[in-house]
């Protein structure tokens, strides 16, 4: 039994490994869906736990389009479920969130759609990344998105864009392919 008093015992004390990405105190992950945070946990849990960045997800969908397998159904609706799901997860990891309502299985084309064109969806990435200011941006590998899903790889390919108009944008992507070179892994 391990019992601690808030203040006396840290429940997450200071890493002895080094740092995943010296230097680095703010991150941003970039997913498609409520849920996609689960392909990336475990880096997400050393560095916004347990080395304590600034830590801050954006998902770029409510995933509307998913399917409810709760026995107790998804009521009003899947994507406020999913959205609500999203919310406590992104507290488990101590993170920020930001949740965009782009179309769930709208791939690029469908966002682009969305948002009144591709300057648009740029546009409004660059002003979200010109303000939130990562040190360094975490998407999946846009050749493939982690599963090959359309909405991981369209998410990807946003996540390493560059801010416009030379505004302050992450110093580093990463992407999970470099995350196994990183870590020796293949």
């Amino acid at each position: 039994l391990l019992t601690f008093t808030p203040g006396i015992l840290d429940p997450l004390p200071t890493p002895a490994a080094p740092p995943l990405f010296p230097g680095v105190r703010s991150l941003l992950w970039v997913g498609a869906h409520p849920d996609d945070e689960v392909l990336v946990a475990p880096v997400l849990a050393k560095v916004c736990l347990l080395e304590r960045l600034d830590c801050h997800f954006l998902v770029l969908t409510r995933g509307e389009a998913g399917v409810c397998l709760r026995p107790e159904g998804c009521l009003p609706d899947l994507a406020t479920v999913r959205s609500a799901e999203m919310q406590q997860a992104a507290a488990l990891f101590g993170a920020g969130l930001t949740l965009w309502t782009l179309p769930d299985g709208g791939h690029l084309p469908g966002w682009e759609a969305a948002s009144g064109g591709h300057e648009a969806l740029i546009q409004r990435l660059t002003d979200f990344l010109r303000d939130r200011a990562p040190d360094l941006i975490l998407a999946f590998d846009p050749r493939h998105g982690a599963t090959c899903h359309g909405d991981h790889r369209a998410a990807a390919e946003l996540g390493a864009v560059r801010p416009l108009h030379g505004g302050r944008g992450a110093r580093r992507r990463l992407r999970d392919a470099d995350l196994r070179r990183r870590s020796g892994s293949r």
